[in-house]
């Protein structure tokens, strides 16, 4: 019994090391994605807007060289896209589907950067007439 217990210790203590050593990279910084839209419901033919926010949620840590990424969805066709704090490399205004990447630069903690990205839905509108979109951001 003594001798089991004695092996298992020291993976405790590194397990407890490894918990409380986080790397520089992963001490302070987590980006959360938030989107809103409007006009909803979206109409056929007529402009849906995207406001998207990502917002460096860590306590004092700058989250650098953040990327935003919206998959837009096939049922749409692409109408503009603008960062306040950023730029933005777009799809061809007219083309269905494609992919919004936008460089954010720095987000201080506490603090948010915004992107809004208008989309036209189109009559092949998916699944019981929804239109699904999806975002991610990254940093270091």
């Amino acid at each position: 019994m003594l001798r089991r217990s004695l092996t298992v210790l020291p993976f405790l203590v590194l397990v407890m090391t490894l918990l409380m050593a986080a790397p520089a990279w992963a001490q302070d910084t987590t980006l959360r994605v938030t989107k809103s839209d409007s006009v909803d419901p979206a109409t056929v033919g007529e402009d849906l807007t995207y406001t998207i926010r990502v917002r460096n949620t860590g306590a004092t840590e700058t989250a650098e060289n953040v990327r935003l990424e919206d998959f837009l969805p096939e049922n749409t066709t692409f109408r503009s896209a603008a960062a306040a704090g950023g730029n933005c490399d777009e799809p061809d205004l007219g083309s269905t589907g494609g992919t919004v990447r936008c460089n954010l630069g720095d987000i201080a903690a506490g603090t948010f950067e915004e992107v809004t990205i208008t989309v036209r839905p189109t009559a092949a509108a998916g699944e019981a007439g929804f239109v699904r979109n999806t975002a991610e951001a990254k940093g270091s």
